[in-house]
Protein backbone atom coordinates (compact mmCIF):
# COMPACT_ATOMS: atom_id res chain seq x y z
CA UNK A 1 0.00 0.00 0.00
CA UNK A 2 2.71 2.41 0.76
CA UNK A 3 4.65 1.76 -2.36
CA UNK A 4 1.44 2.24 -4.33
CA UNK A 5 0.92 5.90 -2.42
CA UNK A 6 4.20 6.79 -2.97
CA UNK A 7 4.15 5.99 -7.01
CA UNK A 8 1.07 8.00 -6.67
CA UNK A 9 2.68 10.90 -5.19
CA UNK A 10 5.62 10.91 -7.73
CA UNK A 11 3.27 10.82 -10.89
CA UNK A 12 1.72 13.63 -9.56
CA UNK A 13 4.87 15.88 -8.97
CA UNK A 14 5.90 15.01 -11.89
CA UNK A 15 2.84 15.48 -13.65
CA UNK A 16 2.81 19.14 -11.46
CA UNK A 17 5.92 19.99 -12.88
CA UNK A 18 5.28 19.52 -16.56
CA UNK A 19 2.76 21.61 -16.41
CA UNK A 20 4.20 24.58 -14.45
CA UNK A 21 7.51 24.32 -16.97
CA UNK A 22 5.07 24.74 -19.83
CA UNK A 23 3.04 27.58 -18.87
CA UNK A 24 6.22 29.22 -18.28
CA UNK A 25 7.45 28.76 -21.91
CA UNK A 26 4.25 30.02 -23.34
CA UNK A 27 4.87 32.88 -21.06
CA UNK A 28 7.95 33.21 -22.38
CA UNK A 29 7.23 33.12 -25.88
CA UNK A 30 5.18 35.76 -25.37
CA UNK A 31 7.29 38.13 -23.94
CA UNK A 32 9.88 37.16 -26.94
CA UNK A 33 12.04 34.87 -24.42
CA UNK A 34 14.69 36.01 -21.68
CA UNK A 35 17.14 39.56 -22.62
CA UNK A 36 20.04 39.05 -20.06
CA UNK A 37 20.62 42.16 -18.66
CA UNK A 38 21.60 42.72 -14.66
CA UNK A 39 19.48 39.37 -15.47
CA UNK A 40 16.04 41.26 -15.65
CA UNK A 41 13.34 39.68 -17.42
CA UNK A 42 12.83 42.27 -20.72
CA UNK A 43 10.95 41.26 -23.81
CA UNK A 44 13.94 40.89 -26.65
CA UNK A 45 11.69 42.35 -29.20
CA UNK A 46 11.04 45.58 -27.81
CA UNK A 47 11.74 48.50 -29.36
CA UNK A 48 12.20 52.55 -28.64
CA UNK A 49 8.84 53.97 -29.57
CA UNK A 50 8.87 58.37 -29.89
CA UNK A 51 5.13 58.80 -29.92
CA UNK A 52 3.57 62.05 -31.12
CA UNK A 53 -0.01 61.75 -32.99
CA UNK A 54 -3.20 64.19 -33.02
CA UNK A 55 -6.01 64.02 -34.52
CA UNK A 56 -8.60 66.99 -34.41
CA UNK A 57 -12.40 66.64 -34.86
CA UNK A 58 -15.64 69.75 -35.34
CA UNK A 59 -17.12 69.91 -32.03
CA UNK A 60 -20.21 71.42 -34.37
CA UNK A 61 -22.38 68.37 -34.22
CA UNK A 62 -21.05 66.29 -31.82
CA UNK A 63 -22.60 65.52 -28.19
CA UNK A 64 -20.89 62.83 -26.58
CA UNK A 65 -17.36 61.97 -26.26
CA UNK A 66 -16.11 58.59 -25.51
CA UNK A 67 -12.66 57.95 -24.66
CA UNK A 68 -11.58 54.77 -24.26
CA UNK A 69 -8.14 54.37 -23.27
CA UNK A 70 -5.54 51.33 -22.20
CA UNK A 71 -2.50 53.07 -20.14
CA UNK A 72 -1.59 56.49 -21.15
CA UNK A 73 -2.50 59.41 -18.15
CA UNK A 74 -5.29 61.15 -19.70
CA UNK A 75 -5.51 65.05 -19.46
CA UNK A 76 -8.68 66.86 -20.13
CA UNK A 77 -8.12 70.84 -21.05
CA UNK A 78 -10.34 73.07 -22.54
CA UNK A 79 -9.71 75.77 -25.11
CA UNK A 80 -11.48 78.40 -26.82
CA UNK A 81 -11.05 76.96 -30.35
CA UNK A 82 -13.96 75.29 -32.50
CA UNK A 83 -12.51 71.57 -31.91
CA UNK A 84 -12.14 68.40 -30.06
CA UNK A 85 -8.54 67.68 -30.08
CA UNK A 86 -6.83 64.24 -29.24
CA UNK A 87 -2.83 64.47 -28.65
CA UNK A 88 -0.57 61.05 -27.84
CA UNK A 89 2.59 61.68 -26.87
CA UNK A 90 5.30 60.34 -24.83
CA UNK A 91 8.41 58.23 -25.46
CA UNK A 92 8.10 54.28 -24.43
CA UNK A 93 9.88 50.82 -24.99
CA UNK A 94 7.97 48.04 -25.67
CA UNK A 95 6.86 45.35 -27.74
CA UNK A 96 4.07 46.76 -28.84
CA UNK A 97 3.05 50.40 -31.22
CA UNK A 98 0.45 52.51 -29.56
CA UNK A 99 -1.98 54.32 -31.91
CA UNK A 100 -4.58 57.15 -31.57
CA UNK A 101 -7.51 56.59 -33.11
CA UNK A 102 -10.71 58.21 -33.87
CA UNK A 103 -13.72 58.01 -35.32
CA UNK A 104 -17.40 59.62 -35.67
CA UNK A 105 -20.89 57.79 -35.30
CA UNK A 106 -23.42 60.46 -35.45
CA UNK A 107 -23.30 63.02 -32.52
CA UNK A 108 -20.38 60.35 -30.86
CA UNK A 109 -16.72 61.03 -31.35
CA UNK A 110 -15.12 57.96 -29.97
CA UNK A 111 -11.55 58.83 -29.57
CA UNK A 112 -9.25 55.08 -28.68
CA UNK A 113 -5.52 54.77 -27.61
CA UNK A 114 -5.33 51.56 -28.82
CA UNK A 115 -2.09 49.17 -28.02
CA UNK A 116 -1.35 45.57 -28.55
CA UNK A 117 -4.23 42.44 -28.58
CA UNK A 118 -1.67 40.37 -26.92
CA UNK A 119 -2.43 38.82 -23.70
CA UNK A 120 1.05 39.64 -22.70
CA UNK A 121 2.16 43.18 -23.52
CA UNK A 122 5.59 45.28 -21.82
CA UNK A 123 6.06 48.74 -22.06
CA UNK A 124 8.03 51.32 -20.01
CA UNK A 125 8.19 54.90 -20.24
CA UNK A 126 5.26 57.63 -20.17
CA UNK A 127 2.63 58.17 -22.11
CA UNK A 128 -0.02 61.06 -22.43
CA UNK A 129 -3.08 61.07 -24.10
CA UNK A 130 -4.58 65.24 -23.84
CA UNK A 131 -8.23 65.74 -24.86
CA UNK A 132 -8.59 69.55 -25.47
CA UNK A 133 -12.01 70.87 -25.75
CA UNK A 134 -14.02 74.08 -26.59
CA UNK A 135 -15.24 76.25 -23.70
CA UNK A 136 -18.43 76.29 -25.40
CA UNK A 137 -19.09 72.78 -25.40
CA UNK A 138 -21.56 71.54 -22.69
CA UNK A 139 -22.96 68.20 -23.41
CA UNK A 140 -20.75 64.32 -22.42
CA UNK A 141 -18.12 63.16 -21.58
CA UNK A 142 -17.53 59.18 -20.94
CA UNK A 143 -13.78 57.89 -20.06
CA UNK A 144 -13.22 54.46 -19.84
CA UNK A 145 -9.56 53.76 -18.48
CA UNK A 146 -7.83 50.65 -17.75
CA UNK A 147 -4.08 52.03 -16.39
CA UNK A 148 -3.32 55.85 -15.91
CA UNK A 149 -3.91 59.05 -14.24
CA UNK A 150 -6.95 60.71 -15.51
CA UNK A 151 -6.87 64.74 -14.43
CA UNK A 152 -9.29 66.94 -15.39
CA UNK A 153 -8.50 70.42 -14.45
CA UNK A 154 -9.88 72.98 -16.06
CA UNK A 155 -13.34 74.43 -16.00
CA UNK A 156 -16.19 72.29 -17.20
CA UNK A 157 -19.84 72.85 -17.63
CA UNK A 158 -21.46 69.38 -19.13
CA UNK A 159 -24.62 67.30 -19.57
CA UNK A 160 -23.29 64.08 -17.92
CA UNK A 161 -19.62 63.51 -16.74
CA UNK A 162 -18.93 59.65 -16.24
CA UNK A 163 -15.37 57.82 -15.72
CA UNK A 164 -14.33 54.59 -14.47
CA UNK A 165 -11.20 54.26 -13.91
CA UNK A 166 -9.44 50.34 -13.63
CA UNK A 167 -5.76 50.96 -12.43
CA UNK A 168 -5.05 54.82 -11.82
CA UNK A 169 -5.97 57.76 -9.94
CA UNK A 170 -8.25 60.13 -10.51
CA UNK A 171 -8.04 64.18 -10.01
CA UNK A 172 -11.20 66.66 -10.86
CA UNK A 173 -11.72 70.07 -10.11
CA UNK A 174 -14.04 73.07 -11.45
CA UNK A 175 -16.67 70.52 -12.67
CA UNK A 176 -20.62 71.04 -13.28
CA UNK A 177 -22.20 68.36 -14.72
CA UNK A 178 -26.09 67.67 -14.25
CA UNK A 179 -24.60 63.78 -13.99
CA UNK A 180 -21.98 63.59 -12.26
CA UNK A 181 -20.14 59.62 -12.12
CA UNK A 182 -16.97 58.77 -11.15
CA UNK A 183 -15.72 55.17 -10.61
CA UNK A 184 -12.53 53.39 -9.48
CA UNK A 185 -11.54 49.40 -9.24
CA UNK A 186 -8.03 50.51 -7.59
CA UNK A 187 -6.54 54.26 -6.84
CA UNK A 188 -7.55 57.26 -5.47
CA UNK A 189 -10.27 59.83 -6.44
CA UNK A 190 -9.69 63.34 -5.32
CA UNK A 191 -12.38 66.36 -6.43
CA UNK A 192 -12.56 70.15 -5.52
CA UNK A 193 -15.75 72.38 -6.46
CA UNK A 194 -17.97 70.35 -8.31
CA UNK A 195 -21.55 70.97 -8.88
CA UNK A 196 -24.25 68.11 -10.21
CA UNK A 197 -27.35 67.17 -9.79
CA UNK A 198 -26.84 63.98 -9.66
CA UNK A 199 -23.46 62.97 -8.13
CA UNK A 200 -21.63 59.52 -7.12
CA UNK A 201 -18.47 58.05 -6.34
CA UNK A 202 -17.38 54.67 -6.12
CA UNK A 203 -13.90 53.23 -4.91
CA UNK A 204 -13.43 49.40 -4.42
CA UNK A 205 -9.36 49.80 -3.40
CA UNK A 206 -8.79 53.72 -2.68
CA UNK A 207 -9.25 56.69 -0.95
CA UNK A 208 -11.98 59.03 -2.16
CA UNK A 209 -11.44 62.63 -0.92
CA UNK A 210 -13.92 65.39 -1.76
CA UNK A 211 -14.18 69.25 -1.01
CA UNK A 212 -16.19 71.76 -1.97
CA UNK A 213 -19.62 69.60 -3.79
CA UNK A 214 -22.76 70.90 -4.28
CA UNK A 215 -25.95 68.19 -5.22
CA UNK A 216 -29.09 67.36 -4.68
CA UNK A 217 -28.36 63.62 -4.59
CA UNK A 218 -24.77 62.52 -3.72
CA UNK A 219 -23.89 58.70 -3.25
CA UNK A 220 -20.36 57.63 -2.17
CA UNK A 221 -19.20 54.15 -1.40
CA UNK A 222 -15.76 52.62 -0.87
CA UNK A 223 -15.09 48.67 -0.29
CA UNK A 224 -11.59 49.47 1.19
CA UNK A 225 -9.98 53.13 1.74
CA UNK A 226 -11.32 56.38 3.41
CA UNK A 227 -13.84 58.56 2.79
CA UNK A 228 -12.93 62.67 3.76
CA UNK A 229 -15.22 65.25 2.42
CA UNK A 230 -15.50 68.74 3.00
CA UNK A 231 -17.80 71.57 2.65
CA UNK A 232 -20.28 69.16 1.18
CA UNK A 233 -24.28 70.68 0.47
CA UNK A 234 -26.45 67.63 -0.70
CA UNK A 235 -30.21 67.63 -0.54
CA UNK A 236 -29.95 63.80 -0.10
CA UNK A 237 -26.17 62.04 0.76
CA UNK A 238 -25.75 58.01 0.98
CA UNK A 239 -22.65 57.26 2.32
CA UNK A 240 -21.33 53.69 2.23
CA UNK A 241 -18.00 52.06 3.60
CA UNK A 242 -17.29 48.20 3.97
CA UNK A 243 -13.57 48.88 5.19
CA UNK A 244 -12.21 52.01 6.40
CA UNK A 245 -13.29 55.47 8.03
CA UNK A 246 -15.70 58.00 7.50
CA UNK A 247 -15.12 61.69 8.05
CA UNK A 248 -17.58 64.67 7.09
CA UNK A 249 -16.71 68.38 7.81
CA UNK A 250 -18.82 71.73 7.45
CA UNK A 251 -21.66 69.25 5.84
CA UNK A 252 -25.28 70.48 5.26
CA UNK A 253 -28.13 67.86 4.09
CA UNK A 254 -29.39 65.04 4.88
CA UNK A 255 -27.83 61.66 5.60
CA UNK A 256 -27.60 57.99 5.31
CA UNK A 257 -24.80 56.39 6.48
CA UNK A 258 -23.73 52.41 6.82
CA UNK A 259 -20.57 51.49 7.77
CA UNK A 260 -18.91 47.81 8.04
CA UNK A 261 -15.57 48.33 9.65
CA UNK A 262 -14.46 51.93 10.53
CA UNK A 263 -15.00 55.00 12.53
CA UNK A 264 -17.45 57.98 11.34
CA UNK A 265 -17.35 60.92 11.94
CA UNK A 266 -19.15 63.85 10.73
CA UNK A 267 -20.03 67.87 11.51
CA UNK A 268 -22.93 69.87 10.33
CA UNK A 269 -22.39 73.89 9.57
CA UNK A 270 -26.23 74.02 9.56
CA UNK A 271 -28.71 71.41 10.74
CA UNK A 272 -31.87 70.66 9.77
CA UNK A 273 -31.90 67.80 8.31
CA UNK A 274 -32.61 64.18 9.04
CA UNK A 275 -29.76 61.32 10.07
CA UNK A 276 -29.79 58.44 9.99
CA UNK A 277 -25.73 56.19 11.02
CA UNK A 278 -25.02 52.87 11.37
CA UNK A 279 -21.58 51.11 12.50
CA UNK A 280 -21.24 47.12 12.76
CA UNK A 281 -17.56 48.24 14.09
CA UNK A 282 -16.43 51.45 15.33
CA UNK A 283 -17.22 54.92 16.76
CA UNK A 284 -19.75 57.08 15.42
CA UNK A 285 -18.98 61.14 16.11
CA UNK A 286 -22.09 63.12 15.35
CA UNK A 287 -21.17 66.92 15.82
CA UNK A 288 -24.30 69.87 15.31
CA UNK A 289 -24.56 73.62 15.52
CA UNK A 290 -25.23 74.50 18.86
CA UNK A 291 -28.94 75.41 18.20
CA UNK A 292 -29.63 72.20 16.53
CA UNK A 293 -33.04 70.57 17.48
CA UNK A 294 -33.60 67.30 16.94
CA UNK A 295 -35.18 63.49 17.71
CA UNK A 296 -33.03 61.25 19.10
CA UNK A 297 -32.92 57.31 18.82
CA UNK A 298 -29.34 55.87 19.43
CA UNK A 299 -28.64 52.20 20.44
CA UNK A 300 -25.59 50.72 20.91
CA UNK A 301 -24.72 46.67 21.54
CA UNK A 302 -21.25 47.25 22.87
CA UNK A 303 -20.69 50.56 23.85
CA UNK A 304 -21.52 54.00 25.66
CA UNK A 305 -23.70 57.06 24.45
CA UNK A 306 -22.91 60.36 25.42
CA UNK A 307 -25.38 63.32 24.22
CA UNK A 308 -23.95 66.77 25.74
CA UNK A 309 -27.14 68.64 24.31
CA UNK A 310 -29.80 69.46 26.76
CA UNK A 311 -32.41 66.33 25.70
CA UNK A 312 -35.94 65.39 27.61
CA UNK A 313 -35.00 61.96 28.04
CA UNK A 314 -38.20 59.50 26.98
CA UNK A 315 -36.07 56.31 27.18
CA UNK A 316 -32.19 55.60 28.61
CA UNK A 317 -31.25 52.04 29.46
CA UNK A 318 -29.10 51.55 32.77
CA UNK A 319 -26.24 50.27 31.00
CA UNK A 320 -26.40 53.73 28.67
CA UNK A 321 -25.94 51.91 25.79
CA UNK A 322 -30.05 53.24 24.47
CA UNK A 323 -31.02 56.32 24.59
CA UNK A 324 -34.42 58.23 23.17
CA UNK A 325 -35.25 61.62 23.28
CA UNK A 326 -36.19 65.32 22.26
CA UNK A 327 -33.68 68.47 21.53
CA UNK A 328 -36.52 71.41 21.62
CA UNK A 329 -38.31 70.31 18.99
CA UNK A 330 -38.48 66.64 16.92
CA UNK A 331 -38.80 68.44 13.19
CA UNK A 332 -35.46 66.96 12.64
CA UNK A 333 -34.58 63.21 13.18
CA UNK A 334 -31.13 61.37 14.43
CA UNK A 335 -31.19 57.77 14.42
CA UNK A 336 -27.93 56.04 15.06
CA UNK A 337 -27.49 52.43 15.94
CA UNK A 338 -23.82 51.05 16.92
CA UNK A 339 -22.90 47.19 17.15
CA UNK A 340 -19.80 47.57 18.21
CA UNK A 341 -18.43 51.28 19.30
CA UNK A 342 -19.27 54.27 21.16
CA UNK A 343 -21.67 56.78 19.91
CA UNK A 344 -21.21 60.77 20.64
CA UNK A 345 -23.03 63.38 19.78
CA UNK A 346 -21.99 66.73 20.93
CA UNK A 347 -22.02 70.61 19.65
CA UNK A 348 -19.30 72.13 17.37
Amino acid sequence: MNNFNTKKLVTILTVTTILSFSAAAIILFAFGGFHNSSMSFKPQNSQDYSINEEKNTKAKDIQEIFVDNSFPDINIKVDNSDEIKAHLYGNMTANFKPKLETETNGTKLIIRSSSSHLSFSTFSGKLNLDITIPSSYNHAIEINSSSGKVVALSPLSLSKFKLHVTSGDTSLKDISSYELTITSSSGTIVGNNMNSKNASFESTSGNITLKNLTSDSLVMSSSSGTINIDTINSKDTSLNSTSGNIKVNNFKGNVNQRTSSGKVSIAYSEFNNNVKLSSTSGDINLKLPKDAQFKLDSKTNSGDIDCNFPITVQEKSKRGNSLVGTVGNDRNSIEITASSGNVNISSN
